[in-house]
């Protein structure tokens, strides 16, 4: 049988984690996750709803919004993608002397990290369809699925 979780001692690693790759994190989150949104959202072009729309006017605003700014969108998803395996990377290898190293070793892993999302993707919306349990069961048994690509296949 294997040992329980402690929350408290995971907590602490996150923490210390957090701690010493912090100036890491915070370059790579700033220039690569939150910076492409900030620019997106300036130059995309949307239209404002009325407080009483529904869901389907709201579902055909995004697809509309979705169609008419993929050029703008398609780049920052990569980006935020590439900013996403680059911080497991930096978090999960501690053989990465610089933050450049753990970029460069995400873009060898983008391409598997992408197919790796997509897949589990359409198995969590199969098993939503089938019930929400399973489909809440496979999301928590995926949840760690970018750490494990980034630790197994990097370097």
């Amino acid at each position: 049988m294997t040992d329980r979780l402690d929350f408290t001692a995971t907590w602490d690693e996150t923490r210390q984690l957090l701690r010493s790759h912090g100036e890491g994190v915070g370059a790579i989150a700033g220039a690569m996750l939150f910076l492409p949104d900030w620019v997106a959202n300036m130059f995309m072009q949307t239209e404002q709803l009325s407080d009483k729309a529904t869901i389907s006017e709201v579902a055909a605003q995004w697809q509309a919004m979705a169609a008419a700014n993929w050029y703008i969108l398609l780049p920052a998803f990569l980006c935020s993608l590439l900013g996403t395996v680059a911080l497991y990377v930096l978090l999960a290898r501690s053989d990465l002397p610089k933050i450049g190293d753990a970029i460069r070793a995400a873009l060898v892993l983008l391409p598997t990290y992408f197919l790796a999302q997509l897949l589990s993707g359409l198995i969590f919306g199969l098993g939503l369809l089938v019930l929400i349990l399973p489909g809440l069961y496979l999301i928590g048994r995926f949840a760690p699925l970018g750490a494990v690509i980034a630790t197994g296949q990097s370097g």
